[in-house]
């Protein structure tokens, strides 16, 4: 499907368009989620219950997943009409 033709590419597999900074992205965001959660646990959460913190880093989680979704959704619905 993404095999490089002729050359010295010769037997050497292509990425897909818009791979490399979608998976940059992913690296990026998991990271920044991790450093958020553990700031917050060890900064601000000290104001707030267990069941608010909880829910704070619920949200944090949700709202990575819907990023994630939203960014390799596109990918796959490519991928798909091919």
């Amino acid at each position: 499907m993404f095999q490089a033709t002729g050359g010295e590419n010769e037997g050497r597999r292509r990425k897909p368009p818009g791979l490399v900074w979608r998976v940059s992205l992913s690296i990026v965001t998991f990271f920044a989620l991790i450093i958020f959660i553990i700031l917050w646990l060890f900064f601000p959460a000290t104001g707030f219950s267990v069941y608010q913190n909880l829910a704070i880093v619920t949200v944090s989680i949700l709202i990575f997943f819907a990023v994630m979704g939203a960014v390799w959704v596109s990918l796959v619905m490519r991928w798909v009409r091919l």
